[in-house]
């Protein structure tokens, strides 16, 4: 058993980075956590202990903040720690063509070549709603044309013969002045739904960067049953993906 000694309430519920006017001291004896915690599957990791109290953990609030993907600030103005959804991209966008491998042979979309359309947060891919939509049509076989690329990389293009068909689009209000768009992308048999919300109160589906969505795609494809790989090949400026179902 080790004591640590934690100054107030916001030290030991917190244990954030921030500086933070301490109450009187007060001594608290913790344990060190030696159990791994999982944060979406994957092990938490931080130069800090996770530490055992009365039954309760605590772990560093900027270490899980990051691993779910949200910023924590210190509000210095107001006192305060303040959480919110992730608003900034990590690595926005990545300079490289998102392209279809289809037996073994690379197709692009064909769609905007001056927009970039993947980008990627805390080692997560992020995508653009364009390439999402893309990547239902293909997963649930709509009609495509391929036609050839003059570049030796690529064995063509893919362009789809329309838009994804099961899509809805909505304008919501929280009140008379207040609007917000949500985006409901549903499979052909109406079984698997994924909602796009810009709720400032509860964004869901995607983060947002400069009011554009960006998907994740590691939440996004499982929902529709699509097994899917993500190669990132820094040499050819690529970001291929491979579907199945």
């Amino acid at each position: 058993m080790r004591k640590y000694l934690i100054g107030g309430l916001a030290g030991a519920a917190l244990m954030f980075s921030a500086q933070i006017i301490a109450a009187p001291l007060k001594e608290y004896t913790l344990s060190k956590l030696e159990l791994p915690i999982l944060v979406n599957g994957k092990a938490l990791s931080s130069t800090l202990p996770f530490l055992n109290y009365q039954g309760n953990t605590y772990a560093p609030l900027k270490a899980v903040a990051e691993a779910l993907g949200v910023d924590v600030k210190w509000n210095n103005k107001e006192s305060r720690i303040e959480i919110r959804p992730t608003t900034s991209i990590g690595e926005f966008p990545i300079h490289h063509t998102p392209v279809l491998k289809i037996d073994n042979k690379d197709y692009t979309f064909f769609m905007d070549a001056s927009i970039f359309h993947v980008s990627m947060l805390n080692g997560k891919y992020y995508i653009t709603l364009t390439l999402a939509a893309d990547l239902l049509n293909y997963g649930y076989q709509y009609g495509y044309t391929i036609t050839p690329s003059e570049v030796p990389l690529f064995s063509g293009s893919i362009q789809f013969n329309e838009a994804y068909p099961f899509s809805t689009t909505e304008v919501k209000y929280m009140d008379e002045d207040t609007s917000y768009f949500e985006i409901t992308l549903t499979s052909p048999d109406k079984t698997k739904h994924y909602v796009l919300s810009a709720n400032p109160s509860n964004i869901q589906g995607a983060i947002y960067h400069k009011g554009m969505p960006w998907i994740p795609v590691d939440e996004f494809l499982p929902t529709f049953g699509l097994n899917y790989i993500i190669e990132q090949d820094a040499k050819n400026k690529i970001i291929r993906f491979s579907l199945k179902k």
